[in-house]
């Protein structure tokens, strides 16, 4: 895992020659109209699986320690946590099917599936910041065949519904509402303790139909954690996996300790993370 910014955008910085990020605007004009020669596709297609691991060792560390937040009854904190777990996740997952995302003050995609690659411009007004980008191109590729965007939350879209319970807590509340659950959530999920937010996540994966999963009382809860493990998944099909230092790796190990013991067997994070040292 690279201490680095994100390695595809990097790259595509240097494959257009801008060696001074300073200057990274005056590119443009070369980024629009630059593609990705077909003997470069699999050099890019490393760089945007490095991503993948990076993104999504964010995406865990942030969802693992907002569970353990709301097992101390720390609910307002712990959700914007898993707000950006969800972020971090679905920027992983656009990576894992190979698009590669760019910014140059708007931004812009390559779709890394195909042959040819040319840059692609993301003009509409939801593309505008970094989260809205992410959410929204994961959405419009993948939102028809992805179980976890089929349905609404309080006649909301997942992701919109999501964003905007984030904004409120974030944002509008004057206080974290700890220990109870912010407005507009009801507060049936259990998560009292460590022990009941294991079984209630527990809940959440033998429910093969989301039955809870579109609740708003669990929606901000199951959500994230159900990316969480499609995402690895999606690695695991994929053969992708990265390395990272033991001491991270251990400290990324203990508060995984969080989630329910057949969480982390699914999860498998040594198949996934390998000590550099």
């Amino acid at each position: 895992m690279s201490s680095d910014r994100l390695r595809f955008q990097e790259w595509i910085e240097h494959e257009i020659g801008c060696t001074d990020i300073s200057k990274w605007d005056l590119y443009k004009n070369k980024l629009t109209s630059y593609s990705i020669d077909q003997t470069r596709i699999d050099i890019a297609r490393n760089e945007l699986n490095a991503d993948a691991i990076s993104l999504y060792t964010k995406a865990f560390i942030s969802c693992c320690s907002g569970i353990r937040d709301v097992s101390n009854q720390q609910i307002g904190w712990g959700l914007v946590k898993l707000y950006y777990s969800l972020f971090y996740s679905s920027r992983a997952n656009l990576c894992i099917r190979r698009q590669g995302m760019v910014r140059n003050k708007s931004w812009y995609r390559f779709d890394l599936t195909s042959t040819g690659i040319a840059c692609i411009a993301l003009s509409s007004k939801k593309y505008r910041n970094d989260h809205e980008a992410a959410l929204y191109l994961y959405e419009d590729l993948y939102g028809s065949s992805d179980i976890l965007l089929s349905n609404t939350i309080d006649n909301e879209k997942p992701y919109d519904w999501m964003m905007n319970t984030r904004n409120m807590v974030n944002y509008r509340l004057a206080h974290f509402p700890d220990p109870l659950t912010p407005p507009n959530i009801p507060s049936t999920t259990n998560t009292g303790s460590i022990i009941s937010v294991q079984k209630t996540l527990e809940s959440y994966m033998d429910d093969a139909q989301n039955q809870l999963t579109f609740q708003p009382e669990h929606a901000w809860l199951a959500i994230p954690f159900k990316q969480i493990l499609k995402c690895r998944s999606e690695m695991r099909i994929r053969g992708i996996t990265g390395t990272i230092s033991s001491k991270q790796l251990d400290s990324i190990e203990e508060l995984s300790n969080i989630l329910p013991e057949r969480a982390n067997q699914d999860l498998e994070l040594k198949k996934l993370l390998t000590p550099t040292d």
